[in-house]
């Protein structure tokens, strides 16, 4: 994760690419630009959003001190920068609200709705992980169950990754502070069992089950031959449930039993792999770790890549490219860590330093994607099996943001090791701990209401056919849709333009003037596809159907008699044989005519909102090195789903099952806490010390809104210093959204406060398209060292900034009065197991209960 899991000093502001692609700080003073780094042909590929076309990249700028640091591999890491230790002499500053302040009051117990007016939970959609993990998608519905935790965290430091890599002794000695049972009991799925025995339709499942996962266990630790098919045997014990939960109906048991059911199912997918890999104690060997070869290569390649380039020296000096090349020569390099400290180094650079959204597209381009597995898999080192179920447990159990780091760092060891059975463990950590945390659903009614009517078009007629010179007028009628195409991987569109063109023409074949009339019907098509790999867009098709009909004919020959007859029938006999002929050739024109149209017209609109998203959305992202990513898409006749994932590669994204939305639903989305959490950690708050003003200017100019806060309030000459970590912090449940804020310190001039916490409870109020987060309770404040009057001192401050009578509007002011969506209302809202669930359908009350979006949940 870009910010280290335990408490630092801050450490020293990297030097940063410019602002501007054109200017450049440091001594890599030069535009990088790779020539042509995106090369576009037919169909055309691109990033989701992003413009196809050649571009300037600024190189990240790099200062001396940092380059003389990625060039000497045996330096240690910098103790407070880059290992993440926290000092001894430092206070931490709790995760996410632990505190032991006596009568703390405790996190109210909402109600089980999270809708007005109702008491009913909503139902669980699972969010099922892409088919590459270890265990493929079940047709059944198994949603997982978040533990019934308290927010609070432990905030003990952690190990970042960077320091493990310098002080390998740590595994060791977490390995030794293990329990005597190398396998750590999941408490988390025993206590969803232990509700379930206790209810008399699942109680003989929960039983069976908790018997199993008890014997599979010791069997795991040992890796005795029985251990396999005890996962097999919960495997079935699983898909009996799917069965199960469908006679419980819509009684509150069905929703609890596939909770553990995907609980269990997302764990199976770590324990399978560790049962073939020969159990916990096992360690399998990585063969052709001392191999440097493909390192040599990618090298090679990059370079080659800025040969040409005028910002190749900049990147070279950024991604240290003199000293991997002399890294590929020395094969001891890999057996005395120092392959290992310089990789770890250049990734840290590559995800530490701010950088521009076309720089990091560049950095996720062609050859540079190799030399970047290439320095993952040589800064991986062993993680033992142990390990990993124990930092699932510890993360199952807690959910703090701590064990998180942790978890998303085994996962990141684990894809980058050369042994299959380690990568297929760390499949299974990606597709369920790192599953998407972003989903939209939109139906292909509610697009059409956007696409706006075409107006008939008059025209003149001016061209040639059958070398003849052809006049005369036009009118043109045309309708354009959007169309859905099935399609279970990807999403997948086509703009379609249906046209009929009537024209009454003539023209001279040398003593005969023909009079035609002319109706011709077309159909046109483009196809726009969106999938993990990035967008394709296809030429487009027309099918065009002509009728010609000669409508009257004349002669030079007309006022002789008998002749005149003569000519005309002539000249009719020869129109009628080149009839077909023309007829094809007049397709031919409208075709091409409005192949032409469709294309420009798709890339004009297409261009203008792929600029928009990119402006909005993407390249804030991309700077923050979220992605997105998209986990899978799929298209039905009716209905496109995307599901996306952001997070870095050092955070996790969703493990918890989603809400469901309403089946009637014009578009639902769905929002997982973590991929809030991940943004706000990528803000770059932990430790900082800003004035209101400047934590305006500074969360504005990262997601490039400057819209975002108008003027400025009574309470700007605040200076706030955020704890060292988990600064920002935000959780979904129970029907509310809870904001924890950690502050090391905050100054009102006269008077400042030390290490406390701000915790803002905000419930959602809906009425028609409007939404908003609605304060309530008090502000609660944790802290050792506030007294009553610095309890109503900063309550007064915190409560004009979260002020009940400035609720915080979730739906943008022009989808509120947007005249196309006026029948439609929020029909949903749920916030519930770490999600913020909404839905807009025909207009009735926003409602709890949820009914599956589409015929196939388990794709999900």
């Amino acid at each position: 994760m870009a910010s280290d899991p335990a408490a630092r000093a801050e450490p020293e502001p990297p030097a940063s690419p410019p602002e501007q692609d054109t200017s450049l700080a440091g001594p890599a003073a030069v535009q990088t630009a790779p020539s042509q780094p995106f090369v576009s042909e037919t169909p055309q590929r691109e990033p989701l959003g992003v413009a196809n076309r050649p571009m300037k990249l600024g190189t990240p700028a790099l200062d001396v001190e940092s380059l003389r640091t990625l060039l000497l591999p045996t330096e240690p890491l910098a103790a407070g920068a880059q290992s993440g230790v926290a000092s001894e002499t430092a206070k931490p500053i709790p995760a996410d609200g632990r505190t032991e302040t006596r009568g703390e009051r405790p996190l109210p117990k909402a109600a089980a709705s999270s809708g007005p007016g109702s008491s009913v939970k909503p139902d669980l959609a699972v969010n099922k992980p892409s088919p590459s993990n270890d265990k493929p998608a079940s047709p059944a519905d198994k949603p997982t169950a978040r533990p019934d935790h308290r927010l609070e965290a432990r905030s003990e430091a952690v190990p970042a990754l960077s320091d493990v890599a310098s002080r390998p002794s740590l595994l060791n000695e977490a390995a030794s502070s293990a329990p005597d049972n190398v396998w750590t009991k999941p408490e988390a799925l025993f206590a969803q069992l232990d509700g379930l025995i206790r209810e008399p339709e699942t109680r003989d499942w929960a039983s069976n089950v908790e018997k199993l996962v008890r014997k599979l266990g010791p069997a795991m630790a040992n890796g005795t031959p029985e251990a396999l098919p005890l996962a097999a045997k919960l495997e079935q014990w699983c898909e009996q449930a799917s069965q199960l939960a469908a006679e419980l109906g819509a009684r509150p048991g069905a929703a609890k039993l596939r909770r553990a059911v995907y609980s269990l199912d997302r764990r199976l997918a770590v324990w399978k792999p560790i049962v073939r890999a020969g159990g916990l104690k096992a360690e399998p060997s990585e063969a052709g770790d001392d191999d440097l070869g493909a390192l040599e290569t990618s090298v090679a390649d990059v370079g080659a890549l800025l040969a040409d380039s005028p910002d190749g020296d900049g990147w070279r000096r950024f991604l240290g490219l003199d000293a991997l090349a002399k890294l590929a020569d020395n094969q001891a390099a890999v057996r005395n860590g120092q392959a290992r400290a310089v990789a770890r180094k250049v990734l840290d650079r590559i995800a530490q330093v701010a950088m521009t959204a076309q720089q990091r597209r560049f950095l996720g381009e062609g050859p540079l994607v190799s030399l970047c597995r290439e320095l993952k898999r040589l800064s991986s080192e062993p993680v033992p099996f142990v390990e990993v179920v124990r930092h699932v447990e510890q993360f199952e159990q807690a959910g703090t943001l701590r064990d998180a780091r942790v978890l998303a760092a085994d996962c990141q060891r684990l894809l980058y090791s050369k042994a299959s059975q380690k990568q297929a463990i760390g499949q299974g950590l990606e597709g369920y701990y790192r599953n998407a945390n972003v989903r939209l659903v939109v139906a292909v009614e509610l697009l059409n209401r956007f696409i706006p009517e075409r107006a008939k078009e008059y025209g003149d007629v001016s061209d040639t056919v059958m070398g003849n010179q052809v006049y005369g007028r036009s009118l043109t009628a045309t309708r354009v849709s959007l169309r859905f195409i099935p399609d279970p991987e990807k999403v997948h569109v086509a703009l379609d333009v249906n046209g009929a063109v009537a024209a009454s023409t003539h023209s001279v074949s040398g003593p005969a003037t023909f009079y035609n009339d002319s109706q011709s019907i077309y159909r046109g098509w483009k196809e726009i596809e969106i999938g993990p790999e990035g967008m394709t867009i296809h030429p487009a098709r027309v099918a065009v159907n002509n009728d010609l009909t000669l409508r009257g004919l004349s002669t030079d020959f007309d006022e002789l008699p008998l002749i005149g007859l003569f000519a005309q029938e002539v000249a009719r006999s020869q129109h009628e044989q080149k009839r077909c002929e023309m007829s094809s050739e007049v397709e031919q024109k409208i075709a091409a005519r409005a192949q032409w149209q469709i294309d420009q017209e798709a890339e004009t609109r297409l261009g203008t909102a792929a600029k928009r998203v990119r402006a909005a959305v993407l390249d804030p992202l991309a700077e923050m090195a979220l992605g997105p990513a998209v986990v899978s898409a799929e298209t039905t006749d009716r209905r496109l789903a995307m599901r996306l994932r952001l997070a870095s590669d050092r955070q996790l994204g969703a493990h918890t099952p989603r809400p469901q939305a309403p089946a009637d639903s014009a578009v639902s989305f769905q929002l997982h806490e973590s991929a809030l959490n991940n943004v706000f950690e990528q803000l770059g708050l932990d430790g900082a010390t800003l004035t209101l003003p400047q934590l305006r200017e500074r969360i504005s100019k990262r997601l490039k809104r400057d819209d975002l806060f108008s003027g400025g309030t009574e309470n700007d000459d605040v200076t706030i210093s955020f704890a060292p970590q988990n600064a920002l912090h935000v959780a979904c449940r129970d029907g509310q959204v809870v904001l924890t804020l950690a502050v090391k310190r905050l100054a009102k001039p006269p008077y400042a406060w030390d290490d406390f916490q701000v915790r803002v409870f905000l419930r959602p109020r809906v009425q028609g398209r409007t939404a908003e987060l609605v304060r309530e309770e008090v502000i609660h404040l944790i802290g050792e060292r506030l007294s009553t009057r610095s309890q109503i001192a900063l309550r007064g401050v915190f409560s004009k900034t979260f002020s009940k009578q400035r609720p915080i509007s979730v739906v943008p002011e022009r989808i509120v009065n947007e005249p196309r969506l006026q029948d439609l209302v929020f029909t949903q809202v749920v916030i519930e197991d770490g999600w913020i669930g909404a839905a807009l359908g025909a207009g009735r009350v926003a409602r709890k209960t949820a009914t599956p979006d589409e015929p196939a949940p388990h794709r999900d």
